[in-house]
């Protein structure tokens, strides 16, 4: 059941989008779970979660969220980094190579990999600390979906099964 906290936010955010201070409302979702206690004629239009290659429940969330007539709203493709500085270590030791060619490579595998996820997500939020990346970000993203061999290499470096 519902407990007073969560009527007490459905009716803050249905008055919000009444007296017209916000124009839509969303929720923040880990595993989608909590999107199941949603009444029919709830106030939210979105739901926002991680969605990256150390995140293995998006596609659940996310088909839920859907079910609900939810837009999916994806986040965190690199984990704040500190995940991508540790593939570009197992790769470079791995694999050899140079470290700024590989961690370019890696940043565009884990973007393609948030982005054309299973789940068809509706809309990925990139945070970027520099211009510079937004060229070869676009150019991930015309890349398309990864291959079966880029996702499994992805999925090894990460410490997942492919």
């Amino acid at each position: 059941g519902d407990s007073d906290q969560e009527r007490a936010q459905r009716e803050l955010a249905r008055g919000w989008k009444a007296a017209g201070r916000v124009d839509r409302v969303g929720l923040w979702t880990w595993d989608g779970k909590d999107l199941d206690r949603l009444a029919e004629g709830h106030p939210f239009d979105f739901v926002v979660k991680p969605n990256n290659v150390t995140v293995t429940s998006s596609a659940g969330a996310f088909e839920s969220a859907r079910k609900r007539g939810l837009e999916t709203i994806a986040v965190s493709p690199f984990v704040r980094g500190w995940t991508l500085d540790d593939m570009v270590s197992k790769a470079t030791a791995r694999e050899g190579g140079d470290e700024a060619f590989t961690r370019a490579r890696l940043a565009g595998l884990m973007l393609r990999f948030a982005l054309y996820h299973p789940a068809s997500i509706d809309r990925l939020v990139v945070s970027m600390r520099r211009a510079s990346w937004i060229r070869p970000n676009l150019d991930s993203v015309q890349a398309g979906p990864l291959s079966p061999d880029e996702k499994k290499r992805l999925l090894s470096l990460a410490g997942l099964k492919a």
